[in-house]
């Protein structure tokens, strides 16, 4: 008679082969969780730099309207509101304000320095500063807009880590 051979092999997953599955998922999950955290904070970002650059768009294209007695008028450093982005009821005394809701714990502050150092000439330096969602300082600044007689050349954003 023959005897009956147990293959244990056939029977199911051994507990080793369950917990070697776990890890690799558990390795994959921690992959793309960390993956969806970095893109969630790059788009946070964007968001902000996007809604700081809007802001400086804004004024400038406000000053191309300002006629040149205007332009020798305005004020050497000023702190601005944000222009058309929030009411003034919201800006407060130092001129920050919420820009847009769905940029979640950024407040932006618009400022103007006027270089009236060459005659007949003006140049307009627009920085907008903001505190970021991780906490650290931003700045989009111009690098120059030049506003003569004849009206404004146009100028160049940069953005600053402070």
């Amino acid at each position: 008679m023959k005897a009956s051979v147990n293959n244990s092999s056939s029977a199911g997953y051994s507990l080793i082969e369950v917990f070697v599955s776990m890890v690799v998922i558990t390795t994959f999950s921690v992959g793309v969780f960390g993956a969806l955290l970095t893109t969630s904070k790059i788009y946070q970002s964007s968001r902000e730099l996007e809604a700081a650059s809007q802001i400086l768009q804004n004024e400038v294209e406000s000053v191309r309207g300002l006629s040149w007695a205007e332009v020798v008028a305005l004020p050497r450093v000023s702190v601005l509101g944000v222009g058309n982005a929030v009411d003034a009821q919201e800006v407060d005394a130092a001129g920050s304000a919420s820009v847009d809701e769905e940029v979640v714990g950024s407040s932006f502050t618009l400022s103007r320095a006027v270089d009236s150092s060459v005659p007949e000439m003006r140049k307009l330096i627009y920085t907008v500063s903001w505190q970021n969602s991780a906490g650290q300082s931003k700045q989009l600044s111009s690098s120059g807009i030049y506003y003569t007689r004849s009206g404004v050349s146009d100028g160049h954003y940069r953005v600053y880590d402070q």
